[in-house]
C-alpha cells in the first residue's frame, strides 16, 4: 500500500512539471508570437500559436484575422465605408484581442483620408487611452499631432461625414491638450504645448498661451523648445503691459523672464533682443516710479512717500531720463527746496480733496514701508500688485 502511493506521488509530480513545463512553452509562444503585415498575405500571425495571441478560440482568432484581411482589401479599393464596418466588427466582437487596437489604427487612418479629422482623431485616441502597450503608440500620437495640426491650419469639419462645414481652429487646442494628456514624457507633449501656445496667441487667448508656455518652462526644460518658451513669455508679458503708472506687474514679469532666458540661454540667438527689451523696460518702471514719485511729493506732500518712489526709479534704471528727474527731486528735497503748488493751491492751500480707493492703497503701502526693515528695492510698491 505504501509502495503504490509512493508511485501514485511520484506520477503526480511528473505531471506537475510537464504541465508547467508546457505552460512556459505556450507563454514564450504567445510572448514570442506577433501579428503582422504582409502586402502579400495580409494580416497573419508569426512565430506564436493563434488563438493565444489573438485571443478566444482558434476559430475566433481566424474569423478576426478573416475580418482585417477583408478591411484591408476594401480599404485598398477605397470602399472605406465597408472597410470601417469590417474593422469595427474586429473592435466590437473580439474585446480582448490583441488585432483591437491595430483595427482602431486602420480606422482611423481611413478617416483621415476621408478627412473626418474629430472621427480619426478620437479613433487614435481610443487606442492611447485603452491599449498603452499598442507597440505602434508612437505612430498613434503622432498621427493625432498630424491632425491637430491640419485643424490648427484651417481644416474643414464635414456636416454629416460628407458635407463640407466650416474649420473650427479652437478644437485643435482640445486635441493639443488630449496629447499632453495621452502622452506627457515623450518628444511629442512640448511640440503641442508649443503648438497650442502659438495658436492661442494668434487667437489673443492669452491665459491659454501663458499656460501652455508655463508648462514646457517647468515641464519640459530640457527640450529644445525651451529658449523659446521663456522669449515668447517675456514677450506676452510685456506686450500685455501696464494699465497705468501704477499697474506695471507684467512689466516686471516680462524683465523676470527675459533676464531667466539670458541667464539659462546666453548663446541663443535672441540674446541680443532680450537684453535690448531689458533695458526698455526698465525704462519703463523708471518712469512709472517717478510718476508716484511725484504724486506723493506734489499732490499729497508726503516727503518720505515721494523719496522712496524716486530712489526706486534711480535703482531700476540709473541712467535713464526718469532716473535724471528723481535725483534732481531728491535734491531739492535735501536742500530744503519749498514745495511746489499747483496754481490753485497759492490761493487755497495745500489741497484736501477725497482720495481715491487706489490713492488710499497706496499711501497705506507708504506707511507700511517706514515700519519695515526689508532693504529690497521694491519691496514696498511690489509690481506683483
Amino acid at each position: 500500500m505504501g509502495r503504490k502511493s509512493h508511485k501514485v506521488a511520484i506520477k503526480m509530480k511528473i505531471l506537475s512539471r510537464t504541465a508547467f513545463f508546457l505552460f512556459l512553452l505556450l507563454l514564450a509562444l504567445k510572448v514570442n508570437g506577433a501579428v503582422v503585415w504582409d502586402a502579400q498575405k495580409g494580416w497573419q500571425v508569426e512565430g506564436g500559436v493563434t488563438e493565444l495571441i489573438i485571443g478566444g478560440t482558434q476559430q475566433d482568432a481566424r474569423n478576426a484575422i478573416d475580418l482585417m484581411n477583408q478591411g484591408a482589401r476594401e480599404a485598398e479599393e477605397e470602399n472605406y465605408r465597408t472597410a470601417i464596418k469590417l474593422y469595427k466588427k474586429v473592435v466590437d466582437s473580439y474585446e480582448s484581442s490583441i488585432l483591437v487596437p491595430e483595427a482602431l489604427f486602420q480606422i482611423g487612418l481611413i478617416q483621415v483620408k476621408r478627412e473626418n479629422w474629430e472621427e480619426a482623431f478620437e479613433s487614435f485616441d481610443n487606442i492611447a487611452k485603452n491599449y498603452p502597450q499598442y507597440e505602434r503608440m508612437g505612430a498613434v500620437t503622432a498621427q493625432q499631432l498630424d491632425i491637430a495640426n491640419r485643424v490648427r491650419d484651417g481644416a474643414r469639419f464635414k456636416i454629416l461625414w460628407v458635407i463640407p462645414g466650416f474649420s473650427n481652429r479652437g478644437k485643435a487646442i482640445e486635441f493639443y491638450e488630449t496629447i499632453v494628456k495621452n502622452a506627457p514624457f515623450t518628444r511629442y507633449a512640448p511640440i503641442a504645448l508649443m503648438n497650442m501656445a502659438n495658436l492661442a496667441i494668434d487667437r489673443n487667448d492669452i491665459p491659454v498661451a501663458i499656460d501652455a508656455l508655463d508648462r514646457i518652462i517647468s515641464d519640459y526644460s530640457d527640450s529644445f523648445l525651451a529658449p523659446d518658451a521663456y522669449f515668447k513669455m517675456a514677450k506676452l508679458h510685456q506686450d500685455q503691459g501696464g494699465e497705468g503708472y501704477y499697474d506695471q506687474a507684467s512689466t516686471q514679469n516680462a524683465i523676470n523672464y527675459y533676464e531667466d532666458y539670458i541667464s539659462l540661454f546666453p548663446n541663443d540667438k535672441d540674446v541680443p533682443e532680450a537684453e535690448k527689451q531689458i533695458k526698455h523696460l526698465k525704462e519703463i518702471l523708471a518712469e512709472s516710479k517717478y510718476i508716484i514719485g511725484e504724486f506723493y511729493y506734489v499732490n499729497r506732500y508726503n516727503i518720505d512717500g515721494a523719496k522712496i518712489f524716486y530712489n526706486e526709479a534711480i535703482t531700476v534704471a540709473p541712467n535713464s531720463e526718469y532716473a535724471t528727474k528723481a535725483r534732481s527731486r531728491l535734491e531739492e528735497i535735501n536742500t530744503g527746496a519749498p514745495l511746489p503748488y499747483s496754481p490753485g493751491s497759492w490761493l487755497l492751500g495745500k489741497p484736501n480733496v477725497k482720495k481715491s480707493d487706489r490713492e488710499i492703497e497706496l499711501d497705506s503701502k507708504v506707511e507700511k514701508r517706514h515700519d519695515n526693515t526689508d532693504t529690497s528695492p521694491f519691496p514696498m510698491f511690489n509690481t506683483d500688485e
